[in-house]
């Protein structure tokens, strides 16, 4: 009788039932007693145990006759099977033992005067038992072909047999998988293994979230297979030939079924392999062969080398190289072409002409046959940068700082992007704009020459611009005060008289190239603002000549005599930018997603008046010669802006018109002195400015 069945019954029964039942497990299923007939039970011992001839009683009584009715066949016998109308003693024997790991259920019908009650018997679950007749060891064992081999199950509950790490070369014959029963064979099946090693599996017979039995499945190697090839050149018997003298990097194929791994050989040290390991494949693996430069250009047939390959446990191929002799690489040669204009007046700064040997060029380092640092940091060079640099793709460090270079010349114009302005307005560049090609380039340094003018604003999009630290290695130019450091937590007002303004230094960006820094550092692929939607901004693309004016309404760049709302540029004027004509940005407010800190590159700015956060974060500290030229500061709800208020009051520009800080928990520190008289928009009281700033102590 299965579980639901039972529940049922049980509970129509003992609803109607005459006696008071003691809990949901009782085996008492009545009914309504017919007038005049009174059975009682008592049903505390309801349950048999797991073991044949297990026993429970049921005492009781009746007014009537009554006999008992057993269906044959059942795991249970009741005695007596009969009575007469009085008290009673029924007991109830298990007839075979529950060899199952679950519950039984069963019932029979006492039967009085014609009213028959169920009464329902459980029979108590047996322990779980799992037992797999595999080998003593539990590892089975394969030939390098394959095969079959079987173990049994004997369980009373379902089991399942999977593997541990999902090999898929480990097979099970479905067939009798999970099933209850004694010495149920299961076949347990591999494929051939391909692979010149040991390879081992293992799989687990399991009762699940209960008892498991683990194995080990080993198969013996195949044969090793392998070949080494240069496209079908086969490497073995020819070797690799004909690598060119000035560095060369050759891509061989090669296909193992065994683990393998690449040395250079004696002597040989020139090469080098990428990668110079791997695993047993069934497919081919590209191995780059880099040879570095010969730097003997005078032996005929060049030189020889080789390496080793090794499979496995030491099986080994020794594979011949040739090279020819030395050449200057491409990368050399173009080079040596850019010596003039790099060295200027001073054309003894270089020997790129004098020395033969490229390798011990003046601050030259290749990596094979490409150019991959050059350090020429006061050198003594008097030329310009040439466009023509931006070749050498593989550049990762450009050190040309504490030079007397100049702005390169002859450069392309760069074009406003604001379609209105008659005739168009343009500007020349003071660096190649091509150096963002040189994507590789993580270091670059122009600090401390004589470069006057533009640094091109689309470099701020070079994937490493942040990296590059410009506003200490590229902007500062011979005669400018570099220092703009600044002690936070000192509380004292930056003085450009002793240290460094940027709005005076030589070499700066445009307004476009500083909104253009503030868009990546700031997050501004999230920027959305109240009035126009989030797309990406004109400005990325190319330079906005900004009109004159105040706050704006206007949608169209240069059209009007307000200035266009640019997600959340919406106030320029002052004095024009290092263009000379474009006005400088003056402030930025209502831009929603605005976060991280404020760029050190907004101090070009003289005319930087506003900022009106909008639902953006600020982090860190906001530079005080930043807030010296603000007129108009609204950050709230910033918790990592973290300063001293005293940096801040400190530095206060002083006709500020308004000033709110509120609920800002990462400024500290003591409010000191009067609130600027010069507030003309509200809070214009400590407490209203420092609202809810829980760390900043006001004065009483």
């Amino acid at each position: 009788m299965n579980k639901t069945f039972f529940k049922s019954i049980l509970f129509v029964g003992l609803a109607a039932c005459m006696l008071s039942c003691k809990d949901d497990n009782s085996p008492l299923d009545g009914g309504n007693t017919p007038q005049g007939v009174n059975v009682e039970f008592d049903y505390s011992q309801a349950k048999l145990g797991k073991s044949v001839n297990s026993s429970a009683t049921l005492n009781g009584s009746s007014d009537v006759d009554w006999t008992i009715e057993v269906e044959e066949g059942d795991f249970f016998s009741v005695e007596p099977m009969s009575g007469k109308a009085g008290d009673f003693t029924l007991t109830v024997t298990a007839t075979k033992a529950n060899t199952f790991a679950e519950k039984q259920y069963s019932k029979f019908i006492f039967n009085a005067s014609g009213r028959k009650y169920p009464i329902t018997v459980i029979h108590l679950e047996d322990d779980i038992r799992l037992e797999v007749s595999g080998p003593a060891d539990n590892i089975f064992t394969f030939a390098t072909d394959g095969g079959t081999s079987t173990f049994n199950v004997t369980a009373n509950t379902e089991w399942i047999v999977k593997t541990k790490n999902a090999e898929d070369w480990i097979h099970f014959d479905e067939t009798n998988v999970g099933k209850i029963g004694e010495n149920m064979e299961v076949k347990v099946s591999v494929d051939p293994n391909p692979f010149a090693k040991v390879r081992e599996g293992k799989f687990e017979v399991r009762v699940p979230e209960s008892t498991s039995n683990e194995y080990t499945v080993t198969q013996d190697p195949a044969p090793l297979k392998y070949t080494i090839k240069d496209k079908n050149t086969d490497l073995t018997t020819d070797g690799l030939t004909e690598l060119g003298g000035g560095g060369d990097t050759r891509t061989i194929t090669l296909n193992a079924n065994a683990d393998w791994k690449i040395e250079a050989g004696t002597n040989s040290e020139w090469l080098t392999f990428e990668p110079s390991e791997g695993v047993a494949s069934l497919e081919p693996v590209e191995v780059k062969v880099i040879a570095e430069p010969n730097s003997d250009m005078d032996t005929e047939g060049g030189r020889s080398g080789k390496f080793t390959v090794t499979f496995g446990e030491g099986s080994t191929v020794t594979i011949n190289v040739q090279q020819n002799k030395g050449e200057m690489p491409t990368d050399a040669k173009n080079l040596k072409e850019l010596e003039a204009a790099l060295e200027g007046e001073n054309n003894n700064a270089l020997n790129w002409s004098s020395e033969p040997d490229y390798t011990k060029w003046t601050g030259v380092k290749f990596e094979g046959s490409n150019l991959a640092e050059l350090n020429l940091s006061g050198k003594g060079l008097k030329g310009y940068i040439p466009a023509s640099i931006s070749q050498f793709t593989s550049l990762r460090v450009l050190d040309l700082s504490n030079n007397e270079l100049v702005a390169t010349p002859d450069l392309p114009d760069i074009k406003y992007g604001n379609e209105s302005l008659s005739g168009g307005v343009t500007f020349k560049p003071a660096v190649p704009v091509s150096l963002i090609d040189l994507t590789n380039l993580e270091v670059l340094k122009l600090s401390g020459n004589n470069i006057k003018g533009v640094f091109p604003s689309d470099l701020v999009a070079h994937p490493h611009y942040f990296d590059w630290n410009a506003m200490e290695n590229i902007y500062p130019q011979k005669g400018d005060n570099a220092d703009i450091s600044y002690t936070y937590g000192s509380g004292v007002k930056y003085n450009t008289t002793t240290q460094g303004d940027p709005s005076k230094w030589q070499l700066r960006l445009t307004s476009t190239g500083i909104l253009r820094v503030m868009y990546y550092q700031m997050g501004g692929e999230s920027w959305t603002s109240t009035k126009y939607e989030a797309t990406t901004p004109e400005w990325l693309d190319k330079e906005i000549y900004f009109t004159g004016g105040t706050k704006g309404t206007s949608t169209e760049y240069g059209k009007g005599t307000d200035n266009p709302l640019i997600f959340g540029v919406w106030g320029v004027g002052g004095s024009k930018d290092i263009t000379g004509q474009s006005f400088n940005l003056m402030g930025i407010g209502g831009i929603n997603n605005l976060k991280g800190q404020l760029p050190l590159e907004v101090l070009f700015n003289q005319g930087f008046e506003q900022i009106w956060q909008g639902a953006g974060k600020l982090e860190g500290q906001v530079h005080p010669l930043a807030i010296q030229r603000l007129k108009y500061i609204q950050v709230s709800y910033s918790p990592d802006l973290k300063m001293d208020v005293a940096d801040i009051l400190h530095n206060l520009h002083p006709q500020v018109k308004k000033l709110e800080l509120k609920n800002n928990m990462g400024l500290y520190g003591t409010v000191t002195g009067e609130v600027p008289g010069s507030l003309a928009q509200e809070p214009k009281t400590w407490g209203g400015i420092f609202e809810g700033c829980t760390n900043v102590i006001l004065p009483n």
